[in-house]
């Protein structure tokens, strides 16, 4: 059993108060230790074998973690409890998950959560949202990049190079959950799920250089400085100049302006600027690679909604919008609903 420590302190949510990150993981990690010894605590009281085994030496607390030791106390019907996530931060607790699953060459790693499994929507925005009983590892990551919040996808990421078939189903009760697996023997469904990603910010750069090599600069000077961009759109403006539109996480606005305008002169930026109220809305489904009209579907379903797009991005896979976020939920459901989803 790998657990986290979400309930008594998460890294990402001391960022958000102004800690250092590197401390704030650390401080989650200790979270997963008073969890664990919890945890082996009541199972003992069961009358249950438990060892507490960390990812950071922290004796007497529990032994430190190797996989020769886990599966030495698994043989002899010992549970197994690693905390401590990976040991390292930057790395969520379904990362250390599938990290452990692996090593350990598990068939299945069940992850238990508040949800009873993935759904074709996020029921609390999409009341008929139907549960999936499978999904493949591709789809799973698209739609853990675009906003699912159910499974990280650098833990999707792992299981499925090397082949651990993940299931996603409620702590709170007994039913089934949803397989995430290869999808070769699985039927392609034209479209699998649909989410939202709140976390969006469109930037805009203004009157750039219409010459080879300005969208490599722009590009180039945000990687450089560890910013992220999704959806991109070019336009061409008048009298040699051009428009080049991006999104970025929310997070990364301040940084972002703030390297653009140092770089301004040098990039041939005349202006900059951003929208805050937007939001990415996505479809998934293998399906899509070979069936027409998917893309005219969605547009057709956000048309009879008036809902505006403002950008699209597609991979094999995906079509993914930018809307206007007040329209986001609206949009949600005009999508799931022009699909067929619901329950």
């Amino acid at each position: 059993i790998v657990i986290g420590g979400g309930n008594i302190f998460r890294g990402l949510s001391g960022v958000k108060k102004g800690f250092d990150r590197v401390k704030g993981d650390q401080m989650g990690m200790l979270a997963t230790v008073i969890n664990s010894l919890a945890l082996q605590t009541a199972l003992e009281g069961e009358g249950a074998k438990a060892k507490v085994l960390t990812s950071i030496r922290m004796e007497p607390i529990g032994e430190l973690y190797s996989k020769a030791k886990a599966l030495e106390l698994m043989a002899g019907g010992c549970v197994v409890i690693i905390a401590g996530g990976t040991g390292n931060p930057y790395f969520t607790t379904d990362t250390a998950s599938a990290l452990r699953g692996v090593e350990i060459e598990a068939e299945v790693l069940l992850k238990g959560t508040r949800v009873d499994g993935v759904y074709t929507a996020d029921p609390r925005i999409v009341k008929d949202a139907k549960k999936l009983d499978a999904i493949t590892y591709d789809e799973m990551l698209e739609l853990a990049s675009l906003g699912a919040k159910v499974l990280h996808n650098r833990s999707v990421e792992m299981a499925k190079k090397y082949g651990v078939e993940l299931v996603v189903r409620s702590s709170l009760n007994r039913s089934e959950g949803t397989v995430v697996k290869e999808g070769s023997n699985m039927e392609k469904l034209l479209v699998t799920g649909v989410a939202a990603d709140k976390d969006t910010v469109r930037i805009s750069v203004i009157g750039l250089e219409d010459k080879p090599g300005t969208a490599f600069a722009v590009f180039n000077t945000l990687a450089a400085n560890n910013i992220n961009v999704d959806i991109i759109l070019q336009s061409v403006g008048r009298e040699g100049t051009k428009d080049i539109s991006f999104t970025v996480a929310s997070d990364d606005l301040e940084h972002a302006i703030e390297v653009l305008n140092a770089n301004k002169e040098r990039l041939t930026i005349q202006d900059i600027t951003w929208n805050e109220k937007v939001a990415k809305l996505s479809i998934v489904g293998a399906g899509m690679m070979s069936n027409p009209g998917v893309a005219a579907k969605m547009f057709e379903s956000l048309y009879n909604s008036r809902v505006n797009i403002n950008m699209i991005s597609t991979s094999e896979i995906r079509i993914t919008v930018l809307v206007p976020e007040e329209d986001i939920e609206k949009a949600m459901n005009a999508v799931h609903d022009g699909f067929g989803l619901g329950a």
